[in-house]
């Protein structure tokens, strides 16, 4: 993939990406700070090209079951570029000098960061002007706190919200089907009925309770980006590029 990045004044981004199959996307984004440390950014993906023969499956899927996995696949990226600018952010303010002398930003991939940051000192006073009576102060957060999702996007987000609705509706289902299954089971071994049928019901009934379970990590996939289980792990999202920059 070869992938053509503009930066325009004051704060957006437009990134296109040519494949050697002839396709190209459109990757949009405008940034809108809110308060220190917290940014709103604003997302449009356009697809070009024929890829219905490529996404056949998914494009079978509803319309909201779609969305859901654009939303949850773009954790990926957002997830180790939020962990990057927190960690960037973190040092900086301990170093409590101009930023010309607090970033090292040779490379021509910085050209938008050095032409926003020349912009707010020309323009902003050196800083964004924030709503109400915000005063600049920086406070280092967690893992838990930096990578919630549930704040960060989820309760925004209606469509995310109506597929929390739908999980939990699933997982009643599951828990009934449980319940009935495993009684069913059971009562067919009491009365000395085919076996076979009572293994069947108690598969059923495990089945069930798998999927539930499988259903419970994907509710909270909606809420953080730290493991449930396990080690604090944050996937990392590999993409490899040639960018020119425009």
């Amino acid at each position: 993939m070869e992938a053509t990045l503009k930066f325009t004044l004051p704060s957006a981004n437009t990134t296109i990406c040519k494949y050697a199959n002839g396709k190209s996307n459109l990757f949009q984004v405008y940034f809108v700070p809110t308060k220190p440390a917290s940014c709103r950014y604003i997302i449009k993906l356009l697809v070009g090209g024929d890829s219905s023969s490529e996404n056949l499956c998914f494009n079978m899927l509803p319309q909201y079951l779609q969305t859901e996995s654009q939303h949850i696949s773009g954790y990926n990226l957002g997830d180790q570029d939020l962990a990057m600018m927190h960690s960037q952010e973190t040092i900086e303010s301990s170093l409590q000098k101009p930023w010309q002398k607090a970033y090292l930003i040779p490379a021509k991939s910085d050209t938008g960061i050095v032409n926003f940051r020349k912009w707010l000192d020309e323009f902003a006073g050196g800083s964004p002007v924030w709503e109400g009576e915000i005063k600049a102060s920086f406070q280092e957060l967690d893992d838990h706190q930096l990578l919630d999702r549930w704040h960060r996007h989820t309760k925004h987000c209606p469509t995310c919200r109506n597929y929390l609705l739908f999980i939990e509706k699933a997982q009643v289902i599951c828990k009934i089907s449980i319940v009935v299954f495993a009684v069913l089971a059971l009562l067919l071994i009491l009365i000395n009925m085919p076996v076979e049928l009572a293994v069947i019901f108690k598969i059923i009934a495990v089945f069930s309770c798998l999927a539930f379970y499988l259903l419970d990590d994907l509710k909270y996939r909606f809420s953080s980006s730290v493991s449930k289980r396990g080690i604090a792990w944050l996937k990392l999202y590999h993409n490899h590029t040639q960018v020119k920059l425009g």
